[in-house]
C-alpha cells in the first residue's frame, strides 16, 4: 500500500476529491448566505452537488478497479459529505 500512495496520480486524485467537497460547500453555503430563504438556493445546491458527484465519479473511473483503496475511500468520503451537505438545502 505504501508504494501506491507514493504515486503522484493517487495524491492528485485524493486532493482533488477534498477540493471538490470544499468547493461544493462554498457554493451551497455561499448561495444561502447571499439569498437566504430563496427557493433558487435549492437548485443551486442541487446543481453543485450533481456537478461535484460527476467529478468524483470521473475520479473513481480514473482510479479503476485495481486502484488504491485509500484513494477510493477518499472519493467515497467526499461523495458522502456532499450528499450530507445537500440534504438540508433540499429538505428545507
Amino acid at each position: 500500500m505504501r508504494d501506491e500512495l507514493n504515486l503522484h496520480s493517487n495524491w492528485k486524485i485524493m486532493v482533488l476529491a477534498f477540493l471538490v467537497w470544499a468547493a461544493h460547500f462554498m457554493i451551497a453555503y455561499g448561495a444561502e448566505l447571499i439569498m437566504p430563504g430563496n427557493p433558487a438556493v435549492r437548485w443551486i445546491a442541487l446543481g453543485a452537488a450533481l456537478a461535484a458527484c460527476a467529478l468524483l465519479a470521473q475520479g473513481w473511473r480514473r482510479v479503476g478497479s485495481d486502484g488504491s483503496p485509500v484513494v477510493r475511500l477518499a472519493l467515497a468520503i467526499a461523495a458522502l459529505a456532499i450528499a450530507f451537505q445537500t440534504l438540508p438545502a433540499l429538505i428545507g
